[in-house]
Order: C-alpha cells, then sequence, then structure tokens
C-alpha cells in the first residue's frame, strides 16, 4: 500500500497516509456530539424550594467516563499520526541546495 496509487480521471498520485486517521477522527468526534449537547439534570422536591432542579452536561456524568476517557485516547492518538505524517512529510522535502 505504501507506494499505491489513486487515479482520478487521468491524474495519478500517491494514496495518502493521513486519510484512514482524518476518518476515524471524524467519527469520534461525531460519535462523541451527544455527549457534548445532551443535558442530565436532578430535581430535588425535599429542598427548600420544591421543584429545584440542578443540570449539567452529559460528559461530566459519572456513567459516561469511560466513553469520555476512551474517545479521547482515540482522539489523542488520531491528532498525533496526523501530526507526524504531516512532519514526515514535510521534513522529507525536496531540499533547495543553495
Amino acid at each position: 500500500m505504501a507506494g499505491e496509487t489513486v487515479s482520478h480521471s487521468g491524474y495519478s498520485r500517491p494514496r495518502s497516509k493521513r486519510w484512514p486517521w482524518a476518518v476515524i477522527l471524524a467519527v469520534v468526534v461525531f460519535l462523541s456530539f451527544p455527549l457534548l449537547t445532551t443535558t442530565v439534570g436532578v430535581c430535588n422536591d425535599y429542598v427548600d424550594r420544591p421543584g429545584e432542579c440542578t443540570s449539567y452536561p452529559l460528559i461530566a456524568a459519572a456513567e459516561s467516563a469511560p466513553w469520555v476517557i476512551g474517545g479521547g485516547s482515540i482522539a489523542a492518538i488520531c491528532v498525533y499520526q496526523l501530526v507526524r505524517i504531516s512532519a514526515r512529510r514535510h521534513n522529507s522535502g525536496p531540499r533547495d541546495p543553495s
């Protein structure tokens, strides 16, 4: 796969090693989106003001900790790989002899 090329309408270029990491990162962000946008809450009827409620994002709930840790780890690995591949490609480019 290292030397594999992709051809589109007569244009041929080497296949990028970055796209699988970018796709995985996009999927992780897409699946983690509900953790960031959903809120959960608790209403306490036994306090001085009946019906007093508190709410917080789902990402702060204890039950979502494994998903947050796992998704964050996968996202960090993907970002690391994307940066590493980009840096390697930048460093291995053609050099100016002057």
